[in-house]
């Protein structure tokens, strides 16, 4: 019995120190004591039951341990067994009984057995609670009467107890006495487990699995009164972020209530919020609204077939059910279709309540500091006018908005570092040339609904804006494609990388698209080519058809390279666009060739 007793306290020993092992670069050392002393305390009589705080707490950090390397599957196993112990142990009855929280991941009708195993192991605990307390030397309430306070102090603890006569349980509950052996410790690493195999998961792109035991993470902190604030709403918000992109958007509004809910109770009680905190509850708010926005722009508009994992509130899971906050019922959220928007009045309201949470963010998130954000915040509300241009039908209406698109994005167009943010920087001009290019497509409906007269007059206000909204997107299709160029060859690459190539392929075949929409002979269309050459305004109206030429030769070369480019590397996705991106080549030189000619006429003409 005594070197029975010793071994146990000998692999209590290796346990802790592998656990400090681990949090120094000595991990080969830490990862081998934590995993004989695992060994030693789970093969021991009545082990996992006796020492599941510990048990849990290694199983985690070995869980950890692989996450970090990597090995994720690896780390999904260690973290699986101290699941696994947790709901084996807790389910018969032991001192270690949970705080009746569900089991991550369990349907319905057995977390109803669970709970019913848990009303009767605590019936058992109470009837036998006094005669372990006396065979235990614990208090009445289950603790230990004394505590050692470190490794060396438990070593002596278990020698001294296995020098006892004792009964065989006797000396195994001497060893329980340890440091972090009691029920708050095994509920904290419990807890801890279900943290770990959220990120596990959500590394491993099992994405439903993450939030699932995400959920049951934030539930058991809030049960246990054991979170930071800010941390446990960040995580809330998180989650319902989630939601929404799986278009659940009553679970995501809930998650968002349940996160304010925390902040004005905990507030209220003397709590502190973080600025930045606060700033991204407006900011995950009006992210769902944009979600919501979006998804109606799919359905209706493109007519799109949209999945909803949780089509209705009977869908809405048990775990989600924060005790004690003051949150509405889950039934008075939008679910499934009912949270699309169908026809222009309500996206229009799906936009008016969106857009004062964004700007709310934004007055934390500003450019100065806060680069990333606030371009990404002004990219959300770009697409937000773009989504609701789609469900108007009246094309100048439609065409306002777009341009409140590129009112939001053109002071930030060449207003940042593109050797600091090269990503956002074309980011910018990308979306830009979109917004023009809409503009132009719009516009371009506009003038076949003029009818005939106009076009037998020669054209029409309406052509005129055509081509400049098609020239604006031909400037900003090239900046993006300039700054492909490499500052040291002055020339293209060979290969652009993989995650911009479809992009830049993209912004190729649209150029020529809008250059074909381009008519140099009107004024604005003029105006506006020699700014996109970069000679302003004046250089536009001095210089007209050079300016214009220049451009379409421009064009003309750069599809030519792109239609190579295709070909060179073999992309079978982009031959169609190469073929109709020769075609149109040729067809605008052929335009300035006929431009040429009518020039020429025209100059016969006055000298005659």
């Amino acid at each position: 019995m005594a070197a029975r007793t010793q071994d146990l306290a000998a692999a209590a020993a290796r346990l802790r120190c592998g656990l400090i092992l681990l949090d120094t670069d000595l991990l080969p050392d830490g990862e081998a004591y934590v995993r004989a002393g695992l060994a030693v305390l789970e093969a021991a009589p009545a082990g996992p039951e006796v020492y599941l705080a510990w048990l849990l707490e290694g199983c985690n950090a070995l869980g950890a341990l692989y996450s970090n390397r990597g090995s994720h599957a690896t780390a999904l196993e260690w973290l699986q067994k101290a699941e696994s112990l947790y709901q084996r142990v807790t389910s018969t009855g032991t001192r270690h009984a949970h705080l009746n929280l569900p089991i991550a991941g369990a349907p319905k009708k057995q977390q109803e057995q669970q709970q019913q195993a848990d009303q009767q192991a605590g019936e058992q605990k109470q009837q036998q609670e006094p005669e372990e307390s006396a065979a235990a030397g614990t208090g009445a309430a289950g603790e230990p009467a004394t505590a050692p306070s470190s490794t060396k102090e438990a070593a002596a603890a278990a020698s001294a107890a296995a020098g006892a006569e004792a009964a065989g349980a006797g000396s195994e509950v001497a060893l329980l006495e340890l440091p972090g052996c009691d029920s708050d410790k095994v509920q904290e690493h419990y807890t801890s487990t279900l943290y770990f195999m959220a990120q596990v998961y959500g590394n491993q792109k099992l994405a439903d699995r993450s939030a699932l035991y995400c959920a049951a993470t934030l539930y058991r902190q809030l049960a246990g009164g054991k979170y930071d604030l800010d941390t446990w709403v960040n995580n809330c918000l998180q989650l319902g972020g989630y939601y929404a992109k799986v278009n659940a958007f009553g679970l995501a509004l809930y998650c968002h209530a349940a996160a304010q809910a925390v902040v004005d109770r905990d507030t209220a009680a003397g709590a502190e919020l973080g600025e930045d905190i606060a700033a991204n509850i407006k900011l995950a708010t009006a992210r769902v609204y944009n979600m919501r926005l979006a998804a109606s722009h799919a359905r209706t508009v493109e007519g799109k077939q949209l999945e909803f994992h949780y089509p209705d509130v009977s869908h809405f899971p048990d775990y989600l059910r924060f005790q004690g906050l003051a949150v509405a019922s889950p039934d008075s959220f939008p679910w499934g279709a009912a949270a699309l928007a169908t026809d222009f009045e309500s996206a229009r309201e799906l936009l008016n309540t969106g857009m004062p949470f964004f700007k709310a963010a934004l007055s934390y998130y500003q450019l100065d500091g806060w680069v990333t954000d606030h371009v990404g915040i002004l990219m959300d509300m770009s697409n937000m006018y773009r989504c609701l241009a789609g469900f108007e039908a009246d094309p100048g209406r439609a065409a306002a908005m777009h341009r409140c698109r590129a009112q939001l994005l053109e002071p930030l167009s060449g207003g940042l570092n593109p050797d600091h943010y090269p990503g956002l920087s074309r980011s910018i001009d990308l979306e830009l040339a979109h917004v023009y290019r809409e503009i132009s497509d719009v516009r371009e409906l506009q003038a076949q609904a003029a009818g005939a007269g106009a076009a037998a007059a020669g054209g029409s206000k309406t052509d005129a804006k055509v081509s400049a909204a098609a020239t604006s997107a031909a400037k900003y299709y090239q900046r993006f494609l300039s700054s492909f160029i490499s500052p040291a060859t002055g020339q293209l690459p060979d290969r652009v990388d993989h995650d911009n190539e479809p992009y830049f392929l993209m912004a190729s075949f649209g150029l020529g698209r809008m250059m074909h929409k381009m008519r140099a002979p009107a004024a604005a269309a003029a105006g506006a080519a020699g700014g996109a050459a970069g000679g302003g305004a004046e250089a536009g109206k001095a210089g007209v058809d050079q300016n214009y030429a220049a451009l379409v030769v421009a064009a003309h070369k750069h599809l030519q390279w792109t239609t190579e480019y295709v070909k060179r590397h073999k992309l079978e996705d982009w031959t169609r666009e190469a073929q109709a991106a020769e075609e149109l080549s040729e067809l605008l030189v052929e335009q300035m060739r006929l431009r040429a000619m009518a020039a020429a006429q025209a100059a016969a003409r006055r000298g005659k």
